[in-house]
């Protein structure tokens, strides 16, 4: 089986690290596929997502092109050191002072920039026909969270054609709720910084190849385990790379 982690952030939103450091973080811990998946805010319709925007802790039409190809770069250097997988990736999120009309979603492997303007159902369109993997971020109540997102499982008649897997498991929250649900179920850590690496994966069984892993979480496929896994930073120095490695 493989470890996958499928939902990170980086200083190209709201994360603590830059790229490299998360792909050494990652690579060095043994993960088989990542998923580089920065904030992309919905500014116009939403106080928060403005301030997001002035804050920059989300990515934006100006910086996706150094964004794809800082993350081309790193992919490459990622397979050539640690044989790790890494995806281009976004989250758009919504955020709004009403937990219920808070949605946060995933589009993996996707290729070319999605205006956050467009609403939840014209977006995940328009990213599943770049061939992405969406995926329902923290779809339930979260105990790490200031905000909850809620939309998207409230209205899940609508979304869920249109989403492939949907998170049982964010950071150290599990919702045990989400299994008597008929939906593909994936576990992620939404890390943003180290104190993070302790968190929810997945174990799928399934070639370690980039649209493999893609149609695993598309299809009813069920070979799959959902694991608390312990990462431990004895030392960080100031210069990167780590001191030692992160075991997993």
């Amino acid at each position: 089986m493989i470890t996958v982690d499928l939902h990170l952030h980086t200083n190209y939103s709201d994360g603590k690290l830059t790229l490299p450091q998360l792909i050494d973080v990652y690579g060095q811990a043994g993960f088989d596929a990542i998923a580089v998946t920065d904030h992309l805010c919905v500014s116009k319709r939403s106080v928060l997502g403005m301030s997001a925007k002035f804050l920059k802790f989300t990515l934006c039409k100006k910086t996706w092109k150094t964004y794809v190809e800082h993350l081309e770069k790193e992919k490459n250097r990622a397979w050539r050191e640690y044989k790790m997988i890494v995806y281009t990736g976004v989250e758009y999120s919504h955020n709004t002072f009403f937990h219920k009309r808070n949605a946060h979603m995933l589009a993996i492997d996707v290729k070319d920039f999605i205006p956050p303007e467009l609403d939840e159902v014209q977006w995940l369109i328009q990213a599943r026909q770049q061939g992405a993997m969406t995926v329902a971020a923290h779809p339930l109540k979260l105990k790490e969270a200031y905000s909850q997102t809620y939309y998207l499982i409230n209205n899940s008649e609508k979304f869920s054609p249109l989403i492939d897997a949907w998170e049982v498991a964010n950071y150290k929250t599990f919702w045990y709720e989400m299994f008597r649900t008929p939906f593909s179920l994936i576990a992620s850590s939404d890390f943003h910084s180290l104190n993070q690496m302790s968190a929810w994966r997945t174990k799928i069984a399934c070639d370690k190849d980039p649209e493999a892993i893609k149609y695993f979480f598309k299809s009813a496929n069920t070979q799959r385990e959902f694991v608390f896994i312990e990462g431990h930073v004895k030392k960080v120095q100031s210069s990167w790379p780590l001191a030692c490695p992160i075991t997993a």
